[in-house]
């Protein structure tokens, strides 16, 4: 369990898939919606590999329907919730909520973005990036991490790795501050990343 609540400060709130998704074959997964969480789960239990299974608070008052009897859903196959062509989206956990309402703020301003949910770090779809990036030229990574050595680092090395994929733009990276989360709600507010300075940051440097 792991992500913003109400001001637990570093207790509870620090983030460390980055740090498990670089031990080799450990498998570890992160879902953002109540459809996928089970069915992962459940792939999570079946696996003949060691799998750490990373729940986020901001998810925890999600309501859906799930879909019975549950089938568990296969590991490294991200899934593109928004279409677009701009630019791409990288997101995982409760932040693929957070970029899909960039998106649609975004798209008042007639910039189109796509967004993707990795599901799973370890292993990643990493010809899920590269489809999408060959496509829009342009990527953001909304982790809930700190910005260094996080997600943004190796989707940054994926496409940096391949010869068919080139930037427009600089890879934008957009993850909580450096430095361990604040205790009181307001502290950690500033601590997490706001929407509203995530849309300005993005239409300045995609001209909209």
């Amino acid at each position: 369990m792991t992500g913003k609540d109400w001001g637990q400060a570093a207790q509870h709130s620090g983030a460390f898939h980055s740090l498990f998704a670089h031990i080799p074959e450990l498998e570890v997964v992160l879902p953002s919606n109540v459809a996928d969480a089970p069915r992962l789960l459940l792939a999570s239990i079946f696996s003949d590999k060691p799998t750490i299974f990373i729940d986020s608070k901001p998810l925890f008052d999600l309501e859906g329907e799930v879909e019975l009897p549950i089938q568990p859903l296969a590991f490294g196959e991200a899934n593109v919730v928004r279409e677009g062509k701009d630019i791409t989206f990288i997101a995982i956990s409760h932040m693929v909520m957070f970029a899909q309402s960039v998106a649609a703020k975004l798209s008042e301003h007639g910039i189109s973005a796509e967004v993707i949910d990795l599901r799973t770090v370890a292993p990643l779809d990493e010809a899920a990036i590269l489809e999408s990036v060959a496509k829009t030229r342009r990527v953001a990574v909304f982790d809930v991490d700190w910005p260094r050595f996080g997600l943004a680092s190796e989707v940054a090395r994926v496409i940096c790795m391949s010869p068919d994929c080139n930037l427009d733009l600089p890879l934008v990276n957009i993850a909580q501050k450096d430095e361990h989360t604040p205790g009181g709600c307001f502290l950690e507010h500033e601590h997490y990343p706001i929407e509203e300075r995530v849309v300005a940051d993005l239409l300045k440097k995609l001209g909209g």
